[in-house]
């Protein structure tokens, strides 16, 4: 079901609510109930109507539930002299009997008359594993997953035309350079949208280019050594030079001024974790919540994240400066907008404002007599 943006605030607002009674609960059965009655809201709405529901059936279902409060107020399974639990608890505590359940059925089918638990242990077996394990022996060390040491900011300082060229005391470029930084993060993503990557290689999206890169040592400085794959190195099959990278901040602006359809904008993209887009855009304003970030005073954007912490709708207002990749930006008409996307596939007139929605490219935007005031970006479907 295709819900409106002002039917998915409603919800993560209640939701954000909800969250704030949450303190007694460990992250993951947060995490549970929280999917729990977000499930439930979107049930209930779907049995409830025929075509796209409204915002006085989600404030109907809303308020048949039990309060926010009443979510961190009891122990999750009540006492045995109190009458019910409230609908958020039953749902959790229902969904995680019926998990453990299945998971004793499924272990059951693999191995259902051999398994040790199924069937009386010999005597010999028994005595062995009542023994204590000798330090050292028996149970293997478990190895920690370490990041990768690319994950992270890096600040382009030169460019030569081997590896063995660079001196990192002294620099062999003397213009401007065209590459001023790049930042990768954990999912295998850049802040550049075009550009993603996975173990020593860089993928451009545009022109399906493939560059290698290293981090080498210096001193006690690590350089990121990346391959500048040109016009000359695609065209003409010349030998690429390399950029060479220091980790830091670099003074390219993280955010870009460039909205992609279905991507975001620089570091601002679907798919970021809450944690990423922090990070890059720093501490989001005043009255933002775990399920909607703002930076509407800095940046003029704010999104929606989802129950896996990972943005899914960003919105950009009027006051943000830049435009989409069709060059459509705050200002244009509904005529200029439909010639650069085709007609939508979705329109929404309020009279006072119009919503465009090109689903299968991932983008929507509100359109006023003044022109478009607000872009949204989101995964196409």
């Amino acid at each position: 079901m295709n819900l409106s943006i002002e039917l998915k605030t409603r919800i993560y607002n209640h939701i954000g609510k909800i969250q704030q009674h949450l303190d007694a609960f460990e992250a993951d059965e947060q995490r549970e109930i929280v999917e729990s009655i977000e499930t439930h809201i979107h049930d209930a709405l779907e049995a409830r109507t025929a075509g796209e529901p409204t915002m006085a059936l989600l404030d109907a279902i809303i308020a048949e539930m039990d309060p926010p409060e009443s979510y961190g107020s009891a122990p999750l399974i009540a006492p045995s002299n109190s009458t019910s639990l409230s609908s958020g608890r039953k749902i959790f505590f229902f969904s995680s009997i019926a998990t453990l359940c299945i998971l004793f059925i499924a272990i059951w089918l693999s191995d259902p008359f051999s398994s040790h638990w199924m069937s009386e242990a010999a005597p010999e077996e028994s005595a062995a594993s009542s023994r204590a394990i000798p330090p050292g022996g028996g149970l293997k060390k478990s190895t920690a997953v370490k990041p990768s040491p690319l994950v992270g900011k890096w600040t382009a300082i030169d460019l030569v035309s081997s590896i063995n060229e660079f001196n990192p005391s002294q620099t062999k470029w003397t213009g401007e350079l065209e590459l001023k930084g790049l930042q990768f993060f954990t999912d295998g993503t850049t802040d550049k949208p075009w550009w993603t990557w996975k173990d020593d290689r860089l993928f451009h999206s545009g022109d399906q280019s493939e560059a290698e890169f290293s981090i080498k040592t210096f001193g006690d400085v690590g350089y990121l050594f990346l391959e500048w794959m040109s016009g000359d190195v695609l065209e003409k099959g010349l030998p690429p030079k390399y950029y060479v990278l220091k980790r830091g901040e670099y003074s390219e602006e993280t955010l870009g001024n460039q909205i992609v359809a279905g991507v975001g904008c620089g570091a601002f993209k679907v798919g970021a974790s809450r944690e990423d887009l922090i990070e890059t855009l720093g501490m989001p304003d005043p009255g933002s919540t775990d399920r909607w970030l703002q930076w509407k005073k800095k940046h003029h954007i704010h999104c929606l994240i989802d129950s896996s912490r990972d943005a899914f709708e960003l919105r950009f207002d009027r006051g943000f400066n830049g435009k989409t990749a069709e060059s459509i930006g705050f200002g244009s008409t509904e005529k200029e907008a439909v010639a650069a996307y085709g007609q939508p596939n979705d329109i929404l007139d309020k009279g006072s404002a119009k919503k465009l929605e090109w689903s299968n490219q991932g983008i929507l935007m509100w359109i006023s007599d003044q022109g478009v005031t607000q872009t949204v970006i989101f995964k196409p479907y």
